[in-house]
């Protein structure tokens, strides 16, 4: 009888051991989710940042594409349509 209460104080005591290792490996992972979290929540700003950054960049190039065209098509309109030869045409 004394060997069963022992092996049975035996299985509660590991019980108690596995409970207190999940709950010690929940403490653990709460700090990781947040910081995981938080990572995510940066990573999403730095996105959106980069997507505005690239719109903008997008909307000078056009501009600045604009700019030239226009810049061309004035400087021919001021100095006429020349050939290879440098003649009008």
């Amino acid at each position: 009888m004394i060997d069963q209460e022992v092996k049975i104080n035996l299985n509660v005591n590991k019980d108690d051991d596995n409970a207190n290792a999940e709950q010690s490996a929940e403490a653990q992972a709460a700090p990781r989710k947040r910081e995981g979290r938080r990572r995510g929540r940066q990573l999403g700003a730095d996105l959106e940042e980069l997507r505005q950054t690239l719109c903008w960049r997008q909307a000078d190039f056009d501009n600045y594409r604009s700019d030239r065209k226009r810049g061309f098509e004035d400087s021919k309109a001021r100095h006429g349509s020349r050939d290879r030869r440098g003649s009008f045409r």
